[in-house]
């Protein structure tokens, strides 16, 4: 099936904030991570983000466009209030969820509960998945058919031909498939591009409190509502209002921090300990259990929940970033559990070389902050090993990685500890 180019051009994002949010609800990152309370929010333009912070007078701020990373709702002001029945991933790490309405001219037709109806190319599609819970499973090569793999553990692999609330049909080699779509778990749609993340300057992703994530073309603000533009900002097309309330988050996508967890890895890997266990795939801004990011008697926002043995490899080659920035920990969740037999080797690497390698992290211990140089390096990986205890309790959050755009690096060395299973 042929498949049409992205229509989600990003290019330049203004709108005007009105002073509508409560004390405290908002928070303001910079470059140089820090937070910033805002009692109201004025604008974000072209000169930047414009703001009252919380505890002052109502003197307005402006943080300059080059030191704005994002906007964040308060968390609990961005609980989702429905249960979410699909959830679309698109290529370059956009997400919707909902559920399809129709495919015709090599195009699908999804609603939105927060957006209306949308209509996407198939070519952005990589995967529909029952439930709004964590990341697609992905396939273990590249997929030259699309494949529905069902709750009885069967599959139909084939080209997906038209999608409804009702039913995915398939062509198969056999003839047209119609499967209910209540017995697929998950749709995975055949490889015909990149799906690593490559945004263009200037764009910035909006995030609502029903998962959804989309990148803007172009967006403004008219009262409570935010207007954004999906597809070029000389189109017409696709123009949705939607109320600030449904909004959680407002990221500068390609501005002077790229979180990791707002990026497709082209390699993810998750082996449990034991053959046959579950396997826990990342999470992006959660724990891997799926809770908030905790560790070492501190909440984290942004960052990534992974469980041994875990490796994320990340495509840099194209982004022009001189820097990578993380921190690191055992996630000891918010509960009575310590997690105290928690054992694991960290490594980061460039390309093939390891460039940092700790062992022997366990809970309570909250890693400086590191800074590596990236200069010449087209792969970054991220992998946790299993430690003393294999994988028991190995619960692990990379703290806020970060690609950046301006940074003086020092590479932390190398460590001299042997590397328990030496699984590399």
């Amino acid at each position: 099936m042929r498949r049409f180019t992205r229509i989600f051009v990003p290019t330049f994002i203004a709108m005007f904030v009105c002073a509508l949010a409560r004390a405290d609800d908002w928070s303001i990152t910079t470059a140089d991570f820090q937070t910033h309370q805002a009692a109201a929010l004025r604008g974000l333009g072209a000169d930047g983000v414009r703001f009252v912070a919380a505890g002052t007078d109502a003197q307005e701020q402006t943080i300059p466009l080059d030191q704005f990373v994002s906007l964040q709702r308060a968390a609990s002001d961005a609980a989702p209030t429905a249960t979410t029945k699909f959830t679309l991933f698109l290529a370059g790490g956009d997400r919707l969820t909902g559920e399809p309405v129709r495919v015709a001219n090599e195009q699908v037709t999804w609603h939105s509960p927060a957006l209306g109806e949308i209509t996407l190319p198939l070519q952005r599609l990589v995967s529909l998945v029952r439930g709004g819970d964590g990341e697609p499973a992905a396939p273990a090569e590249p997929a030259s058919q699309d494949v529905a793999r069902l709750a009885n553990g069967d599959s139909v692999a084939g080209v997906a031909t038209d999608i409804t609330a009702d039913h995915v049909t398939i062509k198969t080699d056999a003839g047209a498939a119609d499967v209910p779509l209540g017995s697929v778990t998950q749709l995975t749609f055949a490889t015909v591009a990149s799906h690593a993340s490559t945004n263009a300057a200037g764009a910035f992703q909006v995030k609502l409190i029903d998962g959804s994530a989309v990148t803007v073309a172009d967006a403004s603000i008219d009262q409570q509502s935010l207007k954004i533009a999906l597809g070029p900002k000389s189109s017409a097309q696709h123009q949705i209002d939607v109320p600030l309330a449904q909004i959680s988050a407002i990221e500068q996508l390609n501005g002077p921090v790229t979180w990791l967890s707002s990026l497709t890895p082209i390699e993810r890997v998750q082996t449990p300990y034991f053959g046959g266990s579950p396997p826990w795939p990342a999470r992006n801004d959660a724990a891997v259990d799926g809770g908030p990011l905790h560790a070492a008697g501190q909440s984290f926002t942004r960052g990534i929940g992974v469980h041994s043995y875990s490796r994320l490899t990340y495509d840099i080659a194209a982004g022009n970033w001189p820097a990578f920035r993380t921190q690191y920990a055992i996630d000891t969740g918010t509960g009575d559990a310590p997690r105290q037999l928690a054992d694991v080797t960290v490594r980061i690497k460039l390309d093939d070389r390891v460039v940092h390698e700790q062992a022997h992290i366990r809970a309570g211990e909250l890693s400086p902050v590191f800074n590596v140089d990236l200069s010449g390096a087209k792969r970054l990986t991220l992998e946790v090993d299993y430690g003393d205890a294999g994988d028991t309790q190995d619960h692990f959050d990379w703290i806020e990685p970060a690609l950046l755009r301006h940074a003086a690096v020092v590479a932390p060395p190398p460590s001299t500890e042997p590397a328990p299973n030496g699984m590399k």
